[in-house]
């Protein structure tokens, strides 16, 4: 089968979509399928450029910065009505929120293509940005158009699915997948064990306890919440990951509060250090405080380390699906820096309390979060939109 994937990147760009896809598309196209990627150029102002990473071919089209979070890319229905001319796709498989979807709207190809819309999230959250709510107006009646013309709907998990307002017209067409990574990872959490203690070391004086949070810096993940947590944490210590428009805002705020030998901003790190941190730290905290944050894919990250999780407990959000409180983690107000500080001082104080619940989030992980498992039900539904396809799905090597 010949399936086209539009999303907005695709790595090495990082972020929970582009990740997923990133480990997904492969093993579609393990599985015999002929997978492409049409994506835009994280880097601005490049030409278009077309590559086979691991068997997927990527096509990545010029952009040229972002407005409201949206790449800015004119050539991209140019190049979409081009490789829907060229390829035929027999299914299309989009990954919203993006913009671009919608010149699939005005390609009179592209509606005789099922479709299938990933919903990785809603578009209006709690945002505070009052730009982003008044281009909703103009983005509604499109995101409308496109969810009515897909055959089925996939969401990651089964509170987001309940609790969109935006999907609630089409929920006879939804169906739960949630997101996965692949368990083959040779990111082991021996093999850094010695680069994990030089990193906290080279930080630190001493060895406390250690907190561990990973996302783009950006308002909706509540960075700041946790940061002033660590005023009624002083055993404790606390690494955060990533890049973002709130990098000096964060900043500043460890300045004010006298908290720059209890707190570390690392911005972009590579892969392995990432991974020793992930595999070296004690709790991984997920403070964010609205529905934007719909699953939180790092989260299966941690868990693959046996890490016990810390997520805000956001109504609709599936973050507080995949951390289970007091099973695999723990759950804490939402934007409230006292009981965020209060429910990690209580897990930090019972360490074997804490290996339990990371060895049931390891064990929720290889059973509901599998990557090959993923990629089976996402075969099952091409099928229901391709009857003349035959998957032979013992080609995806489990």
């Amino acid at each position: 089968m010949n399936i086209l994937h539009i999303g907005k990147y695709y790595p090495p760009f990082s972020g929970g979509i582009e990740n997923f896809m990133g480990q997904l598309l492969p093993l579609l196209a393990s599985a015999g399928h002929h997978i492409t990627a049409l994506v835009h150029n994280h880097c601005s102002g490049q030409s278009v450029q077309s590559e086979i990473m691991k068997h997927v071919k990527v096509i990545r089209v010029p952009s040229y910065g972002r407005l409201l979070y949206a790449p800015i890319s004119p050539a991209f229905p140019f190049y979409l009505h081009r490789i829907l001319k060229k390829s035929k796709p027999d299914l299309l498989h989009i990954h919203l929120p993006n913009t671009s979807a919608f010149w699939l709207l005005l390609l009179p190809s592209a509606h005789k293509i099922p479709w299938i819309i990933h919903w990785h999230s809603d578009v209006i959250g709690a945002s505070p940005n009052k730009l982003v709510r008044l281009a909703y107006y103009l983005y509604q009646p499109l995101e409308r158009l496109l969810l009515k013309n897909s055959q089925h709907i996939i969401v990651t998990s089964p509170h987001y699915q309940q609790s969109s307002e935006v999907l609630k017209p089409w929920l006879k067409k939804t169906q739960v997948i949630p997101l996965g990574i692949s368990l083959k990872s040779t990111l082991l959490a021996d093999q850094y064990k010695n680069k994990a203690e030089q990193l906290w070391s080279r930080n630190f004086k001493k060895k406390p306890h250690r907190l561990l949070s990973i996302g783009r810096l950006t308002y909706y993940k509540g960075h700041q919440y946790l940061i002033r947590a660590m005023l009624n944490l002083p055993d404790s210590y606390l690494i955060i990951i990533g890049e973002g428009e709130e990098y000096q805002s964060l900043t500043r705020l460890i300045t004010e509060l006298k908290l720059e030998q209890q707190v570390l901003l690392t911005g972009k790190l590579n892969d392995q250090d990432l991974h020793a941190l992930l595999a070296s730290c004690d709790i991984f905290c997920l403070p964010s405080i609205e529905r934007t944050e719909a699953f939180g894919l790092v989260l299966l990250e941690a868990m693959f380390y046996a890490k016990p999780t810390m997520v805000s407990k956001i109504l609709g959000s599936g973050m507080t699906w995949v951390c289970q409180n007091n099973i695999t983690g723990i759950h804490t107000n939402i934007a409230d820096s006292h009981d965020i500080a209060l429910q990690l001082k209580i897990l930090l104080n019972k360490p074997d309390y804490c290996e339990l619940l990371g060895h049931n989030g390891k064990q929720r992980l290889e059973t509901h979060f599998n990557l090959h498992v993923i990629a089976t039900m996402m075969l099952t539904l091409y099928q229901r939109d391709k009857h003349c396809l035959t998957t032979n799905k013992s080609n995806i090597n489990q």
